[in-house]
């Protein structure tokens, strides 16, 4: 699993911080909407995610999601290529009503707080247990097929709308959870078409290990738009001007969410 959620050799990767920090609160596109099923047992998926363009090498990266039959969850990733070390992390933890973003390159992490409401129905079973309909935000998702993937029966839904394609292979015996996934923003260029696909490569039932979920007492608590910044400046020397644009959003929701914490 990760290596038990060590730091591991790979370049940091800035969109896990960036996505881990907006999709919970403010509307991140596919974890929070497509990966996200509402749990109701306990299980670990490893996964392995490519995201190539054109003749471009893929980049690939190591993905776990971990759920504890609290409602719980965690999502991780390490890059698997270059040679900076990189591991970020979100957790999810339903009785203390948190969701921190952990990132090791910088020893930062930042805390939400979840209202009761909002720690009730991420601990709620999914809306439908057949994984036959699906519905996020604008989306509008259509049964494709079935399938099978590592032994696990697999429902394949589709929004094949616009300028993005999205297909799911979801699982009904692991609450919907997808067991590969596909996205792809058309370009008019179809050589320039990015696509991001993720694949199971082990599903593990049971407890998962609960130092996954542990969150290091020993890193520096900073708002989103710290984190994102010091990221992109560990990376690539310069900060790109969506992090800028997203920084008073983000630290909004971000501050908001203290009238949460917990008395």
């Amino acid at each position: 699993m990760l290596d038990r959620i060590r730091p591991t050799r790979g370049r940091v990767m800035l969109a896990v911080v960036v996505v881990g920090l907006t999709s919970f609160l403010i509307g991140g596109r596919l974890r929070n909407r497509v990966l996200f099923a509402t749990p109701r047992k306990a299980f670990s998926v490893e996964s392995v995610e490519s995201y190539t363009r054109s003749n471009r090498p893929p980049r690939e990266r190591q993905r776990l999601f971990a759920v504890r039959s609290d409602g719980s969850f965690l999502d991780a990733s390490r890059r698997i290529d270059g040679q900076k070390m990189s591991f970020t992390k979100s957790v999810t933890l339903i009785p203390e009503r948190r969701y921190v973003v952990v990132s090791d390159p910088i020893q930062s992490m930042s805390t939400f707080y979840l209202s009761e409401a909002q720690a009730l129905s991420k601990k709620a079973g999914p809306g439908d247990p057949t994984c036959s309909t699906k519905s996020a935000g604008s989306r509008q998702y259509v049964v494709k097929g079935r399938d099978s993937i590592l032994g696990y029966e697999v429902v394949i839904l589709e929004d094949n709308a616009g300028t993005e394609r999205w297909e799911s292979w979801e699982a009904p015996g692991l609450d919907c959870f997808p067991l590969r996934t596909v996205v792809e923003f058309k370009r008019p260029d179809p050589s320039l078409t990015d696509r991001t696909e993720s694949i199971a490569v082990k599903v593990t039932l049971g407890e998962p290990p609960s130092e996954l979920f542990a969150i290091p007492a020993h890193y520096t608590e900073r708002p989103p738009s710290q984190m994102n910044i010091e990221s992109a400046l560990l990376e690539t020397g310069i900060v790109p001007q969506f992090f800028v644009d997203a920084a008073q959003r983000m630290d909004r929701n971000y501050y908001a969410s203290r009238r949460n914490m917990p008395r």
